[in-house]
């Protein structure tokens, strides 16, 4: 099973993502049989014209899919529209045997690290989008990927498909000693470090910017000239 989970975005690549499986599916690559993409999208900016063409866009791409390749009891695409509880969350992360993280731009992304942190079993595949800013913590494990190389994407996801589980443990304990190590505690006491560290004075080129006497009209405001 494949899983993205991600909020209804144009940032998140899920079309690109689903696109790149449609046309696995079609090149052969991978079948309903064996192979299955659960796409969790949570409702975003829902009285947004733009985002109700995104989920019109989306939601006929899936239906494109499923009608295409689908068989009875093998759907092609699972599309949730909606959001889970923590529990649930944790309960797909453990079924996945890859986990797409394939924004087309993003912030840190804690879901490929909620992935992480969830296989206790060493087990599963983190494909990561190289524009997230966990790709430079993760690297060291996940399949890196760029999103907008679909035919590249299609490849790393056919691999990721077909990693043996020796492979997916190496990988998988990288990543966990990562995430597991570089948590909340340690960023803190790293980030308060650093705030300790700066000097409690104004340098002296910054004070003199500061202290020096304002030109202009801003100087005169409130002379009589009368």
């Amino acid at each position: 099973m494949m899983l993205g989970v991600d909020r209804l975005d144009y940032t998140k690549g899920i079309r690109h993502r689903i696109k790149a499986y449609g046309e696995i599916l079609q090149d052969g690559r991978l079948d309903v049989e064996h192979a299955t993409l659960v796409q969790v999208a949570s409702p975003s900016r829902e009285n947004v014209d733009a985002y109700q063409e995104l989920r019109e866009h989306v939601e006929g791409l899936v239906g494109r899919i499923n009608g295409e390749y689908a068989e009875i009891g093998h759907a092609a695409i699972h599309y949730l529209h909606h959001s889970y509880p923590a529990e649930e969350m944790a309960a797909l992360y453990l079924a996945a045997d890859v986990m797409l993280v394939t924004s087309l731009r993003d912030g840190m992304n804690l879901v490929a690290k909620e992935y992480v942190a969830a296989r206790s079993d060493d087990r599963g595949v983190l494909v990561l989008s190289e524009f997230t800013g966990a790709a430079d913590e993760l690297a060291s494990g996940a399949l890196l990927v760029n999103p907008h190389d679909i035919d590249g994407m299609k490849d790393i996801i056919v691999a990721a498909s077909h990693m043996d589980h020796r492979e997916q443990r190496k990988r998988m304990r990288r990543l966990r000693r990562r995430v597991l190590n570089d948590d909340v505690a340690k960023w803190s006491e790293s980030f308060l470090g650093v705030l300790t560290a700066m000097p409690s004075r104004v340098p002296r080129p910054y004070r003199q910017l500061v202290e020096a006497p304002v030109a202009g009209p801003a100087r005169d405001a409130g002379r009589d000239d009368a």
